[in-house]
């Protein structure tokens, strides 16, 4: 059964204050566990997207 438009609000702030700073915290763990990649590793993770990935 299809929720309602004011139970789908509920859930998108229960999932915005919840689940969010969750994410945020366990982001920041997984990259603090590793030690900083080489600066030309960097520029490949932020500056290629993804999909440019697939064509290689």
């Amino acid at each position: 059964m299809p929720l309602s438009h004011r139970a789908r609000k509920r859930w998108s702030i229960v999932v915005l204050l919840l689940g969010m700073p969750l994410w945020i915290v366990a982001a920041v763990t997984v990259v603090g566990l590793f030690d900083r990649p080489p600066f030309w590793l960097e520029i490949v993770v932020y500056v290629v997207h993804p999909e440019q990935l697939s064509s290689f």
